[in-house]
């Protein structure tokens, strides 16, 4: 897994916080991970979750991983 760097503003991070304090998430890891495969489903990229493993595939590219 690569790891990223993000900036939030400080009223985002106080809402993200407060989603895990409730236990929504159990990390800041988890919950921007779910939201960016929101985003990759909803761009309609073709990524696909499993319990064991992540697959993804780009539509229109060669590019596949298991």
């Amino acid at each position: 897994m690569k790891r990223i760097s993000i900036r939030l503003t400080r009223e985002q991070y106080k809402l993200l916080k407060i989603l895990i304090d409730e236990g929504v998430y159990p990390s800041f890891s988890d919950a921007l991970r779910e939201a960016v495969v929101r985003l990759l489903k909803e761009q309609h990229l073709g990524y696909e979750v499993s319990f064991s493993k992540v697959t993804r595939r780009m539509v229109g590219h060669a590019f596949v991983r298991s």
